[in-house]
């Protein structure tokens, strides 16, 4: 998992045209054009199973935690959002 941080500005005019902050896998590669500043965050997988259970109280992987558990072994991102955006609105 890594935080892609983006200030992208008008190169054209210099001024700064917004701010995104974006969480997960190949978010370098999909803004590559946008020239964000890319800062990967990590930890071996031990620290984050113990900062996640001790900073929520709950069990890392628990799928109890969250509203929806999508498996994308066998989907493509780009399959799902069409089906997740319905189910929202």
């Amino acid at each position: 998992m890594f935080l892609v941080l983006t200030v992208s500005s008008d190169r054209t005019h210099g001024y700064p045209i917004g701010i995104l902050i974006s969480f997960g896998r190949c978010a370098d590669y999909y803004l590559r054009e946008r020239k964000p500043l890319r800062i990967f965050v990590y930890a071996d997988m031990a620290s984050r199973v113990r900062y996640y259970n001790d900073t929520t109280g709950q069990t890392w992987g628990d799928k109890r935690c969250h509203d929806l558990c999508v498996n994308k072994a066998d989907l493509e991102i780009k399959a799902l959002v069409p089906h997740l955006a319905a189910m929202l609105r």
